[in-house]
């Protein structure tokens, strides 16, 4: 089902691999959610600003690779060479 609607195949990956590859870039903005603040209180920013600006980093950065997926190119790249869609 997965390798049908986002063609990991053609695509040179496996369901296992998306997985893994989830599942380590969601440990590691859990970790960065929770050591971020403390790096940032040592140098005397408040704890609960620079959790919330933090999340807010992540959720917008999650935002934007969900976003991807409306697109057919890979991030940051021009499909083509075109720079407007046909």
């Amino acid at each position: 089902m997965f390798d049908r609607f986002f063609r990991l195949r053609g695509r040179g990956t496996s369901v296992r691999t998306e997985v893994l590859g989830g599942a380590t870039t969601f440990v590691t903005m859990a970790c960065i959610i929770v050591v971020n603040p403390a790096i940032l209180a040592a140098i005397g920013i408040p704890t609960g600003p620079s959790t919330v600006a933090t999340i807010l980093a992540v959720v917008i950065g999650l935002a934007l690779i969900l976003m991807r997926f409306q697109d057919e190119t890979k991030c940051g790249t021009v499909a083509h060479g075109k720079t407007t869609p046909d």
